[in-house]
């Protein structure tokens, strides 16, 4: 039996064999160790026991297949905050393999607004062998531009009729 590697890019697969006689097992050539992990491939196994005459050998020969899940690919961008106060920066993320994405724990809506912050993005998908999961994960932080204050200092007109007065608007 064989179990296929968890994640796209790993080598933790296995191969599990057993034989009677007391034959040898090998795979691809190399003495069996069921502590062994794979890579995705195909590897061929071989039982060689002593034949009953003890002229020879006797073989029994299977190949088996680890197989590896798509990779899981995310893809991040980002919009930061337009003016000081406002909440409307945006994330917009894809992902491959399936994946589930979430921000910050919750599910990803690509219509959501965000304030300024520290977001983290995470696609999840099931894993090669059904029994955990492959992730991809993207840290993104949105910021936004400083507060702009005003100050506004006044001169009156100097007399009637005159055009001395001032404004200045600073920020």
């Amino acid at each position: 039996t064989n179990t296929n590697v968890s994640c796209y890019g790993l080598a933790d697969g296995t191969i599990t064999a057993s034989t009677t006689g007391g034959a040898i097992i090998t795979v691809d050539g190399v003495l069996y160790d069921p502590t062994t992990l794979y890579a995705p491939g195909t590897y061929t196994i071989l039982a060689t026991a002593t034949n009953g005459i003890t002229d020879g050998s006797c073989t029994d020969e299977i190949t088996v297949t680890i197989t590896e899940p798509a990779e899981v690919i995310l893809t991040v961008n980002f919009t930061e905050v337009s003016c000081y106060g406002l909440a409307d920066g945006t994330i917009t993320a894809s992902a491959t393999g399936g994946a589930v994405i979430t921000v910050d724990g919750l599910p990803y809506n690509g219509s959501t607004l965000y304030g300024p912050g520290s977001y983290t993005i995470l696609a999840t998908a099931p894993n090669g062998n059904g029994n955990g999961t492959c992730t991809d994960e993207v840290a993104v932080t949105i910021n936004e531009p400083g507060m702009v204050i005003e100050s506004i200092t006044t001169s009156n007109v100097s007399c009637y009729g005159q055009n001395d007065g001032t404004i200045t608007v600073t920020a």
